[in-house]
Parts: C-alpha cells; structure tokens; sequence
C-alpha cells in the first residue's frame, strides 16, 4: 500500500524526541544550535531594540538569568 502522509504518530514523536534532545544539548552546553542576526534598529526605526529583544527573550522556551540576557 503507497501513502502520501507518514503517520502522524511517528511523526509528532521524532519531532518532540528532536526537541527534547537540542533542550538537553543546550542545557548541557549553553550553546543554541541557530543563530539569527537582526537589524532591530533600521528595521524598527520607531520600536526601541530593547522592547523588541525583551520580547524575543519572553518567548524562548528556556529561563535565562537575567546577568545572560542583558
């Protein structure tokens, strides 16, 4: 039988084993697998960056403390 679809089971279970793997890796090292550059200033010329970052900040899935985010 051909399928156009992978079951979503397996498929929503290598996608949260992924996840939870790069948590641990960053956990363990304190390292991100990506890196995104932004031009907050030009981009946003009437958003302060810092509104913008804090923003970012409050949505990543990992606390940081406050000495690391600023």
């Amino acid at each position: 039988m051909e399928v156009l679809f992978k079951p979503w089971k397996q498929q929503y279970q290598a996608y949260t084993q992924n996840a939870n793997e790069a948590l641990k890796r960053y956990n363990a090292s304190l390292e991100y697998k990506y890196e995104v550059s932004l031009d907050l200033e030009n981009f946003f010329p009437t958003i302060g960056p810092m509104l913008v970052y804090r923003l970012i900040i409050e949505k990543l899935p990992v606390n940081m403390e406050s000495q690391i985010r600023n």
